[in-house]
C-alpha cells in the first residue's frame, strides 16, 4: 500500500516537474570533465627570472610535480608549486603538454602566475569569489557621450580578447569622473596591452616618386580617373595638384588619404592609406584565410577582416599604379606591399597578388607575428580586439591597477556554505520541534536544497556571474521559501486537527498558496526598483536583485506546489 502512495506520489505532475527541474540543473551545472579531480592548475603565465616552471611554454595543464621520481606533490593549489624550494634534484613536471625532467639545484623559484584552477562546475563566480583585476582610468575628454564610447569600445575589446567576467562602472572620484574595470579571473599584462592601445588602425601602400612622375587615382571612389604629377620642392616639399605636402604631413586626394614619409634631392616616398580602422566591419574567421603556425623562429598567425565598400574602392584606386612583378619562385606580386599598422606601429606587410591589381577588395587577410606561441596568440587575439571594438575616442590614463587574490573570495564561499548548512539544520530542528513529524522536517529540507540546485542550475544555464552579492538573494530566496512552507503545513495540520473533510485539506492548501503567491508578488515588486537600479548605477544590486527574483519565481512555480502536494500526502497518511 506505502509503496502504491509513493508510486502516485512521484507520478503527479507538480513533482514530476520538480524531478525533470533537478536533473537539468545537476546536469546543467556538472558536466566538467574535471568534476572528480582535484588536482592540477592551469598556468597562462610565468614571469621572474629564473624560473622553473619557464621550462615549459604557457599555457599548460600542470598536475604534478616530482623530485628524483620519488618525492611527487600533486598540484592542488599555488602553494603546492613552491613545495620543493631550496632543494635539489632532478625535478619533474608532469602537464597536458606531457613531461619536463631537469636537474634543479635549489634556485629559480623566483616565479610569479597567472594561473586558473580547474573548473569543477559550469558555474561562473564573480571577481569577489575567483579574484582577478581592478583597474581605474580616467579619460582626457571626460564628457558623458566619450565615457559611455570609450566603455563599449573596451567592453568588446576585454570580450574579443577572451577575459569574460568584465563589468564597467563610471564612478566620481572628486573632481573627475572615471571608469572602474573589474576582470574575474582575468590577467594584469592581458589588460594592460589592451589599455595601453589607441587602437587607431591603417593599410598604407608606399609609392617611391621621383620629380615628374605621374599616377592616377579617383577612378573608383569618384567616378572618374584623374592624373596627378609630383614635383619636389627643395629636397622639403612635394606638390601633388594643389597640394603641398611637407615630410611626415598628410593630405587626401580623392577621399585617399597620404602622408609624405620622405623626400630626397629626386625622389619622394609616399604612402597611400587605402583601410582605416573605421573600414574593419568584421573579422572573418573563415578556415581558408585562418592560420596559425610555429617554427624554429617564431610564430605566425593569420585572419581576414570584412571592410566597407568605401575602403575596396581606395584599395582598387591605389593599386591600379602599381607593377607586376614576377618573384624568383615563379608568383606574381604587385610591385609594393601592403603594410599594417596599429597605433603608428608597423604589425607586418604582406605581397599584393597581381590577380588584386585595380580590385575593389572587401576581404584581406592579416598577418602578424610572435617570437612563440604565447606571444603570436595575445598579439592575434589584442589586435583582433582592437579591430572589432575600433579606436577609442580620447587618451585614458590609467590611475590604478591591481590584483585580487581569490583565497578571500574562496575563504568565504566556505564560510557561506558552512552558515547556510547550519542554517538549514537549524530551521529543520525548530520546524520539528514544532510540529513533531520528521517527514515535515524532510520535506522542508529536500524543498530548501531543491530551489538551491535549480537557481544554480538557472544561473549555468544563462552564464550568469555570481557574485557574494547573488550568493545573499539565495539566501534571501530560500528564507522566503521556508515561511511559504510553513504556511502550508500550518493550513494543512489546521484543518486535520479540525477533523473537516477531505476537500477542506484542498481548501487549506488553497488559502496557504493565495498568501503564498501574494507575499511573492510583493517580494518581486520590492526588488524590480533595486533591479533597475542596479543596471544603471549601483551594480552589485543586480545580482541581489536578480537571484532573489529567480529564487521566489522558482519557488511559486515549481518547489512549493510539490511541496504542497507533498504535506497533502504526508497529512492524509
Amino acid at each position: 500500500m506505502r509503496k502504491r502512495k509513493i508510486k502516485k506520489f512521484l507520478l503527479e505532475p507538480k513533482v514530476l516537474l520538480l524531478l525533470l527541474s533537478l536533473i537539468l540543473s545537476l546536469c546543467a551545472i556538472f558536466y566538467t570533465p574535471n568534476l572528480f579531480s582535484s588536482e592540477g592548475v592551469e598556468i597562462t603565465r610565468v614571469s621572474g627570472e629564473p624560473c622553473i616552471y619557464s621550462k615549459i611554454q604557457p599555457p599548460y595543464f600542470l598536475e604534478k610535480v616530482c623530485l628524483n621520481e620519488r618525492n611527487c606533490i600533486a598540484i592542488r593549489s599555488l602553494d603546492d608549486l613552491f613545495a620543493f624550494k631550496n632543494k635539489t634534484g632532478w625535478l619533474t613536471l608532469y602537464t597536458d603538454k606531457g613531461k619536463e625532467t631537469f636537474l634543479y639545484e635549489g634556485e629559480g623559484m623566483n616565479c610569479s602566475f597567472d594561473y586558473k584552477m580547474p573548473k569543477k562546475t559550469n558555474l561562473n563566480f564573480g571577481l569577489d569569489l575567483v579574484g582577478g583585476i581592478r583597474a581605474i582610468i580616467f579619460l582626457e575628454n571626460q564628457s558623458n557621450n566619450t565615457l559611455q564610447r570609450v566603455v563599449s569600445i573596451l567592453e568588446t575589446r576585454i570580450n574579443t580578447f577572451g577575459l569574460k567576467e568584465a563589468k564597467f562602472r563610471v564612478i566620481n572620484t572628486g573632481e573627475k569622473p572615471g571608469i572602474l574595470i573589474t576582470i574575474a579571473g582575468g590577467g594584469e599584462k592581458d589588460l594592460l596591452t589592451l589599455l595601453n592601445k589607441t587602437g587607431v588602425f591603417e593599410a598604407g601602400i608606399k609609392f617611391e616618386l621621383k620629380d615628374g612622375d605621374e599616377f592616377v587615382l579617383c577612378k573608383h571612389t569618384l567616378g572618374k580617373e584623374k592624373r596627378f604629377k609630383v614635383f619636389i620642392i627643395n629636397n622639403s616639399w612635394v606638390r601633388i595638384g594643389d597640394r603641398l605636402v611637407g615630410i611626415n604631413q598628410r593630405s587626401e586626394l580623392c577621399k585617399v588619404p597620404f602622408e609624405v614619409r620622405n623626400i630626397t634631392e629626386n625622389k619622394a616616398e609616399i604612402e597611400f592609406f587605402v583601410y582605416s580602422g573605421e573600414d574593419i566591419k568584421a573579422i572573418n574567421y573563415a578556415p581558408e584565410v585562418t592560420q596559425f603556425y610555429c617554427t624554429q623562429k617564431g610564430c605566425r598567425y593569420q585572419f581576414g577582416v570584412i571592410t566597407s565598400i568605401e575602403g575596396a574602392k581606395k584599395f582598387a584606386d591605389v593599386t591600379e599604379n602599381l607593377e607586376r612583378v614576377q618573384s624568383p619562385s615563379g608568383e606574381c606580386y604587385l610591385s609594393s606591399k601592403i603594410n599594417f599598422y596599429l597605433d603608428r606601429k608597423l604589425i607586418d606587410s604582406l605581397n599584393i597578388g597581381c590577380s588584386l591589381k585595380g580590385k575593389e577588395l572587401t576581404t584581406p587577410v592579416i598577418q602578424g607575428y610572435g617570437k612563440d606561441k604565447e606571444e603570436a596568440l595575445n598579439s592575434e587575439r589584442t589586435l583582433q580586439a582592437v579591430l572589432k571594438s575600433g579606436a577609442l575616442p580620447t587618451k585614458i590614463f590609467i590611475e590604478s591597477i591591481e590584483r585580487i587574490d581569490p583565497k578571500v573570495g574562496l575563504g568565504y564561499l566556505q564560510k557561506a556554505f558552512l552558515a547556510g548548512l547550519l542554517a538549514i539544520l537549524l530551521v529543520s530542528l525548530l520546524v520539528y520541534i514544532r510540529y513533531r513529524n520528521p517527514l515535515i522536517s524532510l520535506g522542508i529540507i529536500g524543498t530548501m536544497l531543491s530551489e538551491v540546485i535549480i537557481i544554480l542550475g538557472f544561473a549555468a544555464i544563462t552564464r550568469w556571474t555570481l557574485s557574494i552579492s547573488a550568493l545573499a538573494g539565495i539566501i534571501a530566496a530560500i528564507g522566503f521559501g521556508v515561511d511559504d512552507q510553513i504556511i502550508i503545513v500550518d493550513e494543512s495540520l489546521y484543518q486535520k486537527r479540525k477533523e473537516e473533510k477531505v476537500y477542506s485539506l484542498f481548501h487549506a492548501l488553497k488559502i496557504a498558496f493565495f498568501m503564498i503567491f501574494a507575499s511573492a508578488a510583493t517580494t518581486i515588486a520590492a526588488m524590480f526598483p533595486l533591479l533597475f537600479l542596479g543596471f544603471s548605477v549601483y551594480k552589485e544590486l543586480t545580482g541581489f536583485a536578480l537571484t532573489t527574483i529567480v529564487g521566489v519565481l522558482i519557488g511559486v512555480l515549481i518547489t512549493r506546489p510539490a511541496f504542497g502536494k507533498y504535506v497533502e500526502y504526508v497529512v492524509k497518511g
